[in-house]
C-alpha cells in the first residue's frame, strides 16, 4: 500500500483515479521539427537545434523531433479561449522523442497551455502558463522537469496521469487555479517523484511525503492542511 501527502499552505488538492486516459489531439497550426519549419515561427540556431520565437504566435506549435528547444524569449502562444487544443505540445505516438525543452515564453487560452503524450526527458522552465483548462498535461510521460514556471488561473494547474515516472518539479508557482495539481495512477505505478518546498501554491510551500509511516502533518508549524491518499 503506497501513501501520498501534500501539504500545502491554504488549499490541498489532489485526485487518484484508477483509470487511464488518452491524449486529446487536435491539428496544429505550426510543426516543429528543425530548421525549415522554424522559420515560419522564429529564428533557428543550427549549433544549439534552438528555435527563437522572433514573435507573438496566435496558434499551436507541435514539435515532433529529439533534441530540440523552443525559445519563447519572453513572447506569447495565444489561443482563441474557446478551450480547444494545445498552446505547445510533444506526441510521441509512432516516434519517442527525447531531450525537449520549452522555456521563456507565456501560453495562454488553450484546452492544455502545455501537453505532453510519452515524452521523454522533456524539460519546461520559465514559462507563464495562465487562463487554459489544464495548465501541464503529461501522459505516459517519463522523468519531465518542470521548473520555475508560473501556473495560474487555469481550471487544472498540472494534470500528470498514467503511466507517468520521474517527474520533478523545482521553484514552480501555482497560484489560484481551480484544482492546482492532479495526478492519477494506474496499476499501482511508482511514480518516482521529486517535489520540493521550493514549489508554491498560493504562495504557500508544496511539502510532498511519499511511502511515509507516521507522518505528523502539524498545522500549527506549517500553516496548511494535509491530505493522505492511500491506493
Amino acid at each position: 500500500m503506497r501513501r501520498l501527502c501534500l501539504v500545502m499552505g491554504v488549499l490541498i488538492v489532489g485526485l487518484v483515479l484508477c483509470r487511464g486516459s488518452v491524449p486529446l489531439v487536435h491539428a496544429a497550426d505550426f510543426i516543429l521539427s528543425g530548421d525549415t519549419d522554424c522559420v515560419a515561427i522564429g529564428i533557428w540556431n543550427a549549433a544549439t537545434n534552438t528555435c527563437t520565437l522572433s514573435g507573438n504566435i496566435h496558434g499551436s506549435v507541435e514539435i515532433r523531433g529529439s533534441n530540440i528547444t523552443l525559445d519563447g524569449a519572453g513572447r506569447s502562444i495565444v489561443g482563441a479561449g474557446t478551450g480547444v487544443g494545445s498552446g505547445i505540445e510533444v506526441l510521441s505516438f509512432n516516434f519517442l522523442y527525447t531531450n525537449v525543452t520549452v522555456k521563456n515564453v507565456s501560453i495562454s487560452g488553450w484546452q492544455n497551455g502545455v501537453n505532453l503524450y510519452r515524452a521523454y526527458t522533456t524539460t519546461i522552465a520559465n514559462t507563464t502558463i495562465i487562463n487554459n483548462g489544464v495548465g501541464i498535461s503529461l501522459l505516459d510521460s517519463t522523468f519531465v522537469t518542470l521548473s520555475a514556471n508560473t501556473i495560474g488561473g487555469n481550471a487544472t494547474g498540472i494534470s500528470a496521469g498514467n503511466s507517468f515516472y520521474g517527474l520533478a518539479m523545482h521553484g514552480n508557482a501555482l497560484e489560484n487555479n481551480s484544482l492546482q495539481i492532479q495526478f492519477t495512477f494506474i496499476n499501482n505505478s511508482a511514480p518516482n517523484l521529486s517535489i520540493d518546498t521550493s514549489n508554491t501554491m498560493n504562495g504557500k510551500p508544496i511539502y510532498y511525503f511519499e511511502n511515509e509511516n507516521g507522518t505528523i502533518c502539524r498545522l500549527s508549524e506549517i500553516l496548511g492542511s494535509c491530505s493522505l491518499l492511500v491506493m
